[in-house]
């Protein structure tokens, strides 16, 4: 008997399908279909009944996987997606480097662990220390700036 096999590539050619033109129809169609190849294949085979819904689980789930493959391919994803580069380079910045702070000591106002505040000048910083635990009173020198990051570490004494 040809028939549910028949049936069964066409339903999953309709799932296939209705990833490349939506509307629903031609998915619900397909899963129709699927479910008269699997009804009539288990009339037909009755023995066979879980590896019929298994087969036909898996050309459902080939199918899905199929149509996102081919979704992903067409252009009607173009507008899920953003295609601008936000680099530096353009101009987009979340804050300013101040580069002067490179190599300046200062004191430790808030425990570093590994973040807190630092003074330098009269001026207050958020900072993160190189990865060591700095207390409070200790003094630190910048390592290196990246925009509002200010790494420290520890001035031996």
């Amino acid at each position: 008997m040809i028939w549910p096999l028949l049936l069964f590539v066409l339903g999953v050619s309709l799932i296939v399908l209705e990833f490349v033109i939506p509307g629903a129809i031609a998915g619900i169609a397909g899963v129709l279909l699927l479910f008269v190849s699997a009804g009539i294949g288990m009339a037909n085979y009755p023995d066979a009944k879980f590896l019929i819904i298994m087969g036909e689980f898996f050309g459902a789930s080939m199918g899905v996987g199929l149509g996102l493959m081919l979704l992903s391919r067409t252009s009607r994803t173009t507008g899920l997606s953003l295609e601008t580069n936000l680099s530096e380079e353009a101009g987009y910045t979340n804050m300013a480097s101040n580069e002067a702070l490179v190599g300046q000591t200062g004191t430790v106002m808030t425990a570093l662990r590994p973040s807190g505040t630092i003074i330098i000048g009269d001026e207050r910083l958020d900072a993160v220390s190189d990865g060591d635990f700095i207390d409070e009173e200790e003094s630190v020198v910048v390592l290196e700036v990246h925009g509002n990051r200010v790494v420290v570490e520890k001035l031996e004494s």
